[in-house]
């Protein structure tokens, strides 16, 4: 009994040491990794709806050539690709936990289906890192051909 005296008031120690160096990091990794999957989530959304509007918008085009010229020819227009890119913006738009930066929006065509990817940096909010998240979407609207 005598050799614990002086060790009175020690786990108030270790448990401030285990605090601190062992599950506060922690608790910020998951509050960091759950941010950065909400992200990673909102910008595929993002991405999908753009490539949607750009489908929608070409198949409107294409409508009104066929009607016009009786000729069909598959193509994302600037119209399209801006329609795209107002869906995306309007998409990311308004969301404080996002805080997305360099977020890019790229259109190209595929076998002559429009392709959209997205690529966006977040900044982490704890740790000391920066992810770099990527999407990819192929319009699910899609004509047939006979």
């Amino acid at each position: 009994m005598d050799g614990r005296k002086w060790e009175r008031g020690s786990a108030l120690a270790w448990t401030a040491a285990v605090l601190a160096f062992v599950v506060l990091p922690l608790i910020a990794l998951l509050l960091d990794g759950a941010r950065l999957f909400y992200a990673d989530t909102r910008l595929e959304d993002a991405t999908s709806a753009a490539c949607e509007a750009l489908a929608q918008a070409s198949i409107y085009e294409q409508v009104r050539q066929f009607q016009q010229t009786g000729k069909l020819e598959p193509k994302v227009t600037y119209t399209s690709r801006r329609a795209a890119v107002a869906v995306f913006t309007q998409d990311l738009q308004g969301d404080p936990v996002l805080q997305l930066a360099h977020t890019t929006l790229r259109i190209s065509t595929v076998n002559g289906l429009p392709q959209c990817a997205a690529t966006s940096t977040v900044k982490a909010m704890f740790m000391p890192y920066t992810s770099h998240l990527h999407a990819v979407a192929v319009p699910s609207a899609r004509g047939s051909r006979r």
